[in-house]
């Protein structure tokens, strides 16, 4: 994995972009980030960037607490000192904290060696010489993975990646484009890349293929670009059709000889026969949360989604209706009927108020993140309300 690196010093990111959360806009199309914060200054400033940009790694940071919220509002791991690690594994597991060392005394080497035997880590070193040392040494059941922070040239970060050696690199489309692409193999004659396309809803829309090329025109320019075999040369999707894609996100597979690109899809679609995906109709709750969109902006006469959407009292009632009856629901096929009944009702009430299925899967993945978690348990006056509905049940009965 290439990690962008933004380094963030009294409040200013460093680079042409000075503003951390236009930087952080600019350069999230790698996926994941890693911020260097001054010394833990400006949580909140943090806080958002983490928002914008799940799954970064935190560097700066030597207060637990705030550790520990920053990974809870999704932060993958907080990036930490060798002589704080015992200090953050207290309330940390060890898979969500980055192992910082930057020298190269012997003693602290071999504790490392030590360390990346056991812990389910990831170790973040900045002397090279050092990385392959322990790289090398460690046991070929070590749960440890291994990120570059120094500098180096292409060639050595290529074969650190193929190593399996995630790196950092400096937070600019145009050196991320060169690197991601060069890290890339192909055992094509024509050396392009299967690429598959997926939408913001992580479902599939097209298979295409990439060159060199046209990968560092899409990652730059943020937008579809792919390599036509028939025509030969560059092909920017909706130049002609107008069915334009914004590219959000770019990643390759384990052996790094194919890509994805999800996009924001515009238009009708990605598929030359006009419709949204070359792989046919989408089906299941996205096809569903769709459909409700579709009914909120335009609805025909006598649509019954349109009538929830203009009768807050009606929706409301009918949630609760159905939650219920999930709750009574006794088989298999009873419970996937109700469910289906309860979804679709907590759609267009989420829909109503401005939120997508997409923020709310996106909100799902956010709280994958946390590590403390709230007991859970059910309100006083429901759990009254359960008891005496069930009671007045088994009285009838």
């Amino acid at each position: 994995m290439l990690l962008p690196k933004i380094h963030i010093k009294e409040g200013q990111a460093e680079g042409k972009i000075s503003d951390p959360i236009a930087l952080l806009k600019d350069i999230r199309i790698a996926g994941s980030v890693f911020i260097d914060l001054d010394e833990g200054k400006n949580p909140s400033l943090l806080k958002d960037m983490i928002k914008i940009s799940p799954g970064g790694h935190i560097a700066g940071i030597s207060n637990v607490d705030l550790a520990v919220e920053l990974l809870n509002l999704s932060a993958q791991t907080i990036v930490v000192e060798m002589e704080e690690i015992e200090k953050m594994i207290e309330k940390i597991p060890p898979e969500r904290i980055t192992i910082r060392y930057t020298g190269n005394e012997e003693e602290k080497v071999q504790r490392l060696l030590s360390l990346s035997s056991t812990l389910p880590s990831i170790f973040s070193l900045s002397n090279l010489d050092v990385l392959k040392l322990i790289h090398k040494a460690k046991p070929k059941n070590s749960p440890a993975t291994f990120l570059f922070e120094g500098e180096a040239k292409e060639e050595e970060i290529i074969h650190l990646i193929k190593d399996g050696i995630s790196c950092c690199v400096p937070p600019s489309k145009s050196q991320f484009a060169q690197l991601f692409a060069a890290c890339l193999k192909s055992d094509r004659e024509d050396k392009l890349i299967p690429t598959v396309v997926i939408d913001q809803d992580r479902k599939l829309i097209g298979q295409v293929y990439s060159s060199n090329e046209s990968i560092k025109e899409a990652i730059t320019t943020s937008t579809g670009v792919y390599w036509s075999r028939s025509r030969g040369k560059l092909w920017r999707k909706g130049e002609t059709s107008g069915a334009t894609q914004t590219l959000l996100q770019v990643g390759w597979d384990c052996d790094h000889d194919s890509l994805f690109f999800k996009v924001k899809q515009e238009g009708p679609g990605f598929c030359h026969l006009e419709r949204f995906s070359c792989f046919g109709v989408n089906n299941g709750i996205s096809k569903v949360a769709k459909t409700i969109e579709c009914r909120k902006n335009e609805a025909p006469t006598g649509s019954y989604t349109k009538r929830l959407f203009t009768e807050p009292g009606l929706l409301n009632a009918k949630i609760l209706e159905e939650a219920k009856e999930l709750m009574d629901a006794k088989t298999k096929d009873e419970a996937a009927w109700e469910c289906a009944d309860l979804i679709y009702f907590a759609l267009v009430k989420a829909i109503g108020l401005g939120a997508s299925l997409r923020d709310v899967e996106d909100e799902l993945d956010r709280r994958s993140f946390k590590i403390t978690r709230r007991k859970g348990d059910a309100k006083p006056h429901i759990l009254q309300q359960i008891q005496e509905q069930k009671t007045e049940s088994e009285t009838k009965s």
